[in-house]
């Protein structure tokens, strides 16, 4: 009796824990998985919108790569899943195989005991079993031991029945795991197909602008140029008001907390120094991030401030710069502002329109932010 009531504990630890852990981590997984496929059917919109134009810009290698990323990122995701799977269906395969024990012992058992009543009610009837006795109290005892006798066979058999009960559950449960594997794995095939496209049409960008190397490294001159023009633009205005008392903002509790500035895009270009995406031994350097959005996609301001300035940058064509207590937040490339200089505005407040038309930056948003002179990493305060 020790022995199996340790493997019917067992069992259950084994159940619950199996259960517990399953879910919290394929709900983990089945979010991310969400997450992923929102931006790959996003940055798929964005490649479409991009194929329409004439001409091919870098900024659609920056796509493609984009999306290469979001394929290994949800790979990666189903191959989790994958092994979470299996080795939720190896746990089951104990249980189950504890079960398969334990009902085999139950079998036994209650055979003996069936046997046992056999040939008991073969030699004697339970009345003769009374009248053979000696005096009431005997058989008062002999009627209570037969019937805690029956009782016991009963509770075995019960139990038994609901040993295979059990375990034809959990056979259904790893059933259902292995269909759900099978799945998980078609799908990652698929993914790893759809992932070999979009490295072949990188290539075929890749073999095509190569061609174009003058006039390549012309543009990264260019784009060097208006980024130093947007930052002393900057860092003038941040001389400006040295010597300002400006109005206090929460604005440095929002990391990680803040909303986009558009409603749909795709981070393009990150933060910091990177390797131009077809030149070699080239680096780009972005004081921010370039976001991808759709074609006449609004800009919205990420955090309570008011205008500081409304200025237009060769390449960047209109800028707001919008002040948050010590910090700054800069949208650049815009077509239309709907601001103007000392201007107070609320989150979510539309500020613009995104530039749309010929060239490397249509409908690209540059964001920037600023904690007095020193650039901030977007990414690290926006909700991502």
């Amino acid at each position: 009796m020790i022995k199996r009531s340790y493997i019917y504990i067992l069992v259950f630890l084994l159940t619950v824990f199996l259960q517990e852990t399953f879910s919290q981590d394929l709900s983990g997984l089945k979010k991310q998985r969400s997450d992923i496929e929102k931006k790959i059917s996003l940055t798929n919109k964005l490649i479409s919108q991009a194929k329409k134009n004439k001409t091919a810009t870098i900024n659609d290698i920056k796509l493609i790569q984009s999306q290469i990323k979001n394929r290994n990122d949800l790979i990666k995701v189903y191959q989790e899943t994958t092994a979470q799977l299996n080795d939720s269906i190896n746990s089951l395969n104990v249980v189950i195989e504890q079960l398969t024990k334990e009902i085999e012992e139950l079998k036994k058992e209650y055979e003996k005991l069936i046997w046992s009543a056999y040939k008991r009610k073969l030699q004697y009837n339970e009345l003769n079993f009374f009248l053979g006795s000696q005096s009431f109290n005997e058989a008062y005892r002999k009627f209570i031991l037969i019937n805690e006798y029956n009782k016991y066979r009963r509770k075995q058999g019960e139990v038994l029945i609901k040993s295979r009960d059990d375990l034809n559950s959990k056979k259904q449960k790893l059933n259902e795991l292995k269909k759900r594997n099978e799945e998980n794995i078609t799908r990652l095939e698929q993914e790893k197909i759809r992932l070999q496209k979009e490295i072949n049409n990188k290539n075929l960008y890749l073999n095509k602008f190569r061609k174009q190397e003058r006039k390549l490294r012309k543009d990264v001159k260019k784009y060097n140029s208006s980024l130093k023009d947007l930052d002393n633009k900057i860092t003038e205005i941040i001389n400006s008001f040295k010597n300002t008392k400006y109005a206090s903002s929460d604005f440095g509790k929002m990391r990680g907390k803040l909303k986009w500035p558009v409603s749909k895009g795709v981070i393009i270009s990150k933060f910091g120094i990177h390797e131009h995406p077809v030149l070699k031994n080239v680096k780009i350097k972005n004081n921010g991030i370039d976001i991808k959005v759709l074609s006449g996609s609004d800009v919205f301001a990420v955090f309570d401030g008011v205008v500081t300035r409304v200025v237009v940058i060769p390449g960047y064509n209109r800028a707001v710069i919008i002040r948050h207590g010590k910090y700054l937040t800069v949208y650049a490339n815009l077509k239309n502002v709907a601001v103007k200089r000392g201007q107070k505005i609320k989150t979510g407040q539309k500020i613009g329109t995104v530039y749309s038309g010929e060239g490397e930056n249509s409908n690209v948003v540059h964001f920037e932010i600023w904690e007095e002179k020193n650039k901030q990493n977007p990414e690290k305060w926006l909700i991502l």
